[in-house]
């Protein structure tokens, strides 16, 4: 093979080397530019449900005083019912921790599918909305009443994403900071005194049991509680009788590996001692 074969050859082999680069880079850049729009699109969707939920939160009294007003803490809540049921005829109660992002609406659909990408309006929104277990016949009266709400990604942490700050391989200073969060409902206002947290099984058929009756199944679930309790820096200062009610707070782990796991925080329905300012 003459010496102009063997270059014709090698400048062959380059350029084919060049070509597969050039795909492979084509490729590369679709796949960025593919992303980018999903992670945009994305963001201005949770953008669009932490507006819609601060201007409900605006509309009906849910934001009183800046949240960085001190005083702002000890400032309860007074919300117009009325404009909420307007909003959303299944509107049951509302939820607010203060110094944290959570302070919205919850509801009661029929199943516990819709809400979960839906906003109050109807809206498909990747945030949902916060909802009782549909399967719940008395919430917030009777002994266990299961609240749901997403673990969100977004930079704000919304939804139920501060659940996870009660457990012990988080913030040990998180819960002597939020004992308390706060329940209000069209006919009374609760204090929601935080006495334990976990992480669960999703399909846990004994925790999620919206059913108990029994004074015998209430206290083996309450003994299951403190017997499995996670809440770092809990000091057994809220006592929990077959007598009370409480709420369970659940919301999905941070990793995908962890689907069939779920981060879970009990509180105690107390009756607010203060009326509304």
């Amino acid at each position: 093979m003459s010496r102009a074969e063997t270059k014709g050859k090698q400048k062959e082999k380059s350029k084919k080397k060049d070509l597969v680069y050039y795909i492979i880079m084509l490729i590369l850049l679709a796949v960025m530019i593919f992303s980018g729009i999903k992670v945009y699109l994305i963001a201005s969707e949770y953008k669009e449900g932490t507006d819609a939920y601060n201007d409900i939160a605006e509309d009906v009294g849910a934001n009183p005083r800046d949240e960085k007003d001190p005083a702002h803490l000890d400032t309860r809540l007074s919300l117009d019912w009325d404009k909420l049921k307007e909003k959303n005829d299944d509107v049951t109660a509302w939820i607010r921790c203060t110094g944290t992002i959570i302070n919205y609406p919850i509801v009661q659909g029929n199943d516990n599918e819709y809400y979960l990408n839906h906003l109050l309006d109807g809206t498909w929104n990747g945030k949902g909305t916060i909802f009782v277990d549909a399967r719940c016949e008395r919430p917030f009266d009777g002994f266990l009443t299961i609240v749901y709400g997403h673990r969100m990604r977004d930079m704000g942490r919304s939804m139920f994403t501060t659940l996870e700050d009660y457990l012990a391989s988080k913030d040990p200073s998180f819960f002597a900071e939020h004992p308390v969060m706060e329940i209000y409902t069209p006919d009374e206002n609760y204090d929601l005194q935080i006495f334990g947290a976990a992480i669960i099984s999703a399909y846990d058929e004994f925790l999620y049991n919206n059913y108990i009756s029994t004074e015998d199944e209430i206290q083996r679930y309450i003994d299951w509680i403190f017997a499995h309790n996670s809440l770092v820096g809990y000091d057994n200062s809220v006592s929990v009788m077959p007598t009370d009610s409480i709420v369970m707070m659940s919301t999905c782990m941070p990793t995908a590996a962890d689907d069939d796991k779920r981060i879970v925080v009990w509180g105690k329905l107390v009756k607010a001692k203060n009326a509304a300012e």
